[in-house]
């Protein structure tokens, strides 16, 4: 990989962190009560991918089913699959980047990025017990390309976010835009939206039927790059118009965090979470614990698991307590899945060099 694509794809992890303050947790308003606190054993599994970068996308279909992916700059160790006690490298026909992984079966699961080197093509490739290269994208007038998320409701309805990156002679970032495309059974197609000069980071949509997506953008001021300022913006996509929900300003990375969980969309910014209905905003915490991070998961609103600093929280529609501590402070977390009885979360040690799988198994 040429230097430009690695200084780009390095940021793109960087930006996925962001802690900020807040006071002791309290529920805005009541919620049904269903849930118990969780107890796990836990146990780590080392991925040693061979060079020093985070992986950052997961998806599984089951315990035993796991796949994850991320720009290692290393073609054979860029995707692999985990089948529940170890993690095996699982390479695609051609050397692509995986920016991001996303599924419906263990045999219907999608994989995109771009290839090695400045000019290459997006491509989306899809599992379906042996993988294929369903479509390419170039985007003229721009060098570097990524896929930074891939999420859909039914097979035939799948989107992806990504960005296009134009560097000058000297090497540096001149323009950027927005990329989305859009998966309708049979092709992939880069959906028309203005030019918008952010990255897309994340795609979601609440109930099944709306005709309303929710997605993340951040784009960095190009004097302080290295400072990380950004704007991030949360849009209501309408499938022609976006329209600003949230936005912050900030210099720690991305300032908002939308979910869907449970057929039901979730926005976090700063210490507050948000829950959204009838197209509308509602306090659903309004304060988590002050190193809580923006990420959440879950099953449902009173089982829900919390991005912290140093570990992992858990909600039971009542309080939020600690379910995992890290062994260590250079821990950071890219991903979280969660089942019936297990928690699957991807982060990287980097006191050790490596990305790590942490398997949490609830106590009954």
């Amino acid at each position: 990989m040429n230097t430009s694509k690695l200084f780009f794809s390095a940021i793109i992890a960087v930006i996925t962190l962001s802690f900020y303050s807040c006071t002791k947790p309290q529920p805005a308003e009541p919620v049904n009560h269903n849930s118990d606190s969780r107890s796990y054993s836990w146990s780590v599994d080392t991925v040693r991918t061979g060079i020093i970068r985070p992986l950052m996308s997961l998806w599984g279909s089951n315990e035993n089913d796991i796949w994850f992916c991320g720009f290692t700059d290393n073609y054979s160790r860029a995707l692999f699959h985990y089948n529940g006690s170890i993690a095996v490298p699982f390479n695609l026909p051609e050397a692509i980047e995986p920016g991001a992984v996303f599924g419906f079966s263990p045999t219907d699961i999608w994989v995109a990025g771009d290839g090695f080197n400045e000019g290459d093509s997006l491509s989306f490739w899809h599992y379906n017990g042996s993988w294929s290269c369903t479509a390419r994208f170039n985007i003229q007038g721009y060098e570097i390309l990524g896929i930074t998320d891939i999420w859909g409701d039914s097979p035939d309805n799948v989107y992806a976010t990504g960005f296009a990156i134009h560097i000058n002679s000297e090497r540096v970032s001149q323009s950027n835009i927005a990329l989305l495309f859009h998966y309708d059974g049979s092709k992939w197609t880069r959906v028309s939206i203005p030019d918008i000069h952010k990255e897309f980071s994340r795609v979601r949509r609440g109930i099944k039927g709306s005709d309303k997506y929710y997605i993340l953008s951040s784009a960095t001021t190009p004097e302080n790059f290295y400072q990380l300022r950004d704007t991030v913006i949360a849009y209501e996509f309408d499938g022609k118009n976006l329209k600003t929900l949230l936005s912050t300003y900030t210099r720690r990375s991305d300032g908002i965090w939308v979910s869907e969980i449970d057929k039901q969309i979730y926005f976090t910014q700063d210490s507050k979470i948000y829950r959204l209905r009838n197209e509308q905003l509602e306090p659903f915490l309004d304060n988590t614990y002050e190193n809580h991070r923006i990420e959440i998961w879950g099953r449902n609103e009173n089982d829900m698991f919390l991005a912290m600093e140093d570990g992992i929280a858990h909600y039971n529609g009542k309080n939020i307590e600690y379910i995992y501590k890290f062994s260590s402070s250079y821990i950071e977390l890219y991903g979280l899945i969660c089942f019936q009885n297990s928690v699957f979360i991807l982060a990287f040690d980097s006191s050790i060099q490596s990305n790590i799988i942490i398997r949490g198994t609830a106590k009954h």
